[in-house]
C-alpha cells in the first residue's frame, strides 16, 4: 500500500524510477488499473498455472504464501484445534487468538468466499472472540513463539515453518480451503531500462530463479518447481485470493476497521 501511493505521487510529477514492481496481489492489480505496469508476456510465463497470471499479461505472481492456523504446541494440542473456519466461532477460542490489525486479505477472501452476506455474518461474530490485535505479521509470529496467545490466525505458512525448522514451538494446521496470497512481480511502464527489466522478469520466471527463491523458504509459483516445504501445498484445497478483493479494497479496508478495530 505504501508503494502504490509512492508511485501515484511519482507518477504525477513524470517520475519513472523503476523497471520492475513487485508486492502483494492486491498491490499489483492496484498497481495495474493505476497504469503503473505495462504488458509483458514473458515465454516463462507457460509453466505458472492460470491462477498465478494476469490474463491481460499484467503481472504473473513470483511467489506465492499459504495462509494457515499457527498454534503454539505448549499451548494447545494438534488434535483439538478448529478445524473449519466456523470452528473459530467456539467459546473455548475466545480471548486466544491472535490477529494482525491490517488483515484486509483475510477479511475480503473470506466474504467472497462465503458469500458476501454470510461472510460478514461470520467476521462480525469473529470480532467478538476478544482477539488479540497487533500490528504486523512477524510481531504475532514473535508473540505467538513466546506465549502471548495459543493460536495465531491467517499466518503465513513459510514463516511459521521456518521457525519451526530452528526449533521454535510452534506448528499449523490448514484450515481449508486454503487462502492462498501471491506475491506478483510486472514491467514498470516507462521503464528506464526495458531490456534489462524484460531480462530480470524471465530470470525470475525461470526454473533457475524460482530455485533461489525455494533456497529463501519462498513457495514458488511455478508448477515444475517443489515447494521447500510440501505440506504448505500438496493435498490441500488451495483459494487464491480473488481479484475482487482488490476491486473492492478501500470498502474493505474500511469495513474491516469499523468490524475489529472500533
Amino acid at each position: 500500500e505504501r508503494l502504490l501511493n509512492v508511485t501515484i505521487a511519482e507518477h504525477k510529477q513524470k517520475l519513472f524510477r523503476a523497471d520492475v514492481f513487485s508486492g502483494s496481489h492486491l498491490a499489483m492489480i492496484n498497481h495495474t488499473k493505476a497504469g503503473h505496469l505495462q504488458k509483458y508476456i514473458s515465454a516463462e510465463q507457460r509453466a505458472f498455472p492460470k491462477e498465478y497470471k494476469d490474463p491481460d499479461g499484467y503481472w504473473t505472481a513470483f511467489y506465492m504464501d499459504t495462509r494457515v492456523l499457527a498454534y503454539n504446541t505448549k499451548m494447545a494440542a494438534r488434535d483439538e484445534l478448529p478445524k473449519s473456519y466456523e470452528e473459530l466461532l467456539l467459546p473455548k477460542w475466545k480471548g486466544k487468538m491472535g490477529m494482525d490489525n491490517a488483515d484486509y486479505i483475510l477479511y475480503g477472501t473470506l466474504q467472497e468466499m462465503m458469500g458476501r452476506e454470510r461472510g460478514s455474518a461470520f467476521l462480525k461474530k469473529l470480532a467478538q472472540q476478544d482477539l488479540v490485535i497487533r500490528n504486523g505479521h512477524p510481531l504475532l509470529t514473535q508473540l505467538l513463539i513466546g506465549g502471548e496467545f495459543p493460536v495465531y490466525m491467517d499466518a503465513f505458512g513459510s514463516t511459521i515453518e521456518r521457525f519451526k525448522a530452528q526449533g521454535a514451538p510452534i506448528d499449523w494446521v490448514a484450515v481449508e480451503p486454503v487462502i492462498v496470497s501471491l506475491n506478483p512481480l510486472g514491467m514498470a511502464v516507462n521503464a528506464p531500462h526495458p531490456a534489462s527489466a524484460k531480462l530480470l522478469i524471465d530470470f525470475l520466471l525461470s526454473k533457475e530463479g524460482q530455485d533461489i527463491g525455494r533456497s529463501v523458504a519462498k513457495l514458488p509459483a511455478r508448477a515444475d518447481v517443489e515447494a521447500p516445504y510440501p505440506r504448505l501445498t500438496k493435498g490441500l484445497k488451495l483459494y487464491p485470493v480473488p481479484n475482487a478483493v482488490a476491486e473492492r479494497y478501500g470498502e474493505i479496508v474500511k469495513d474491516f476497521r469499523e468490524t475489529f478495530l472500533k
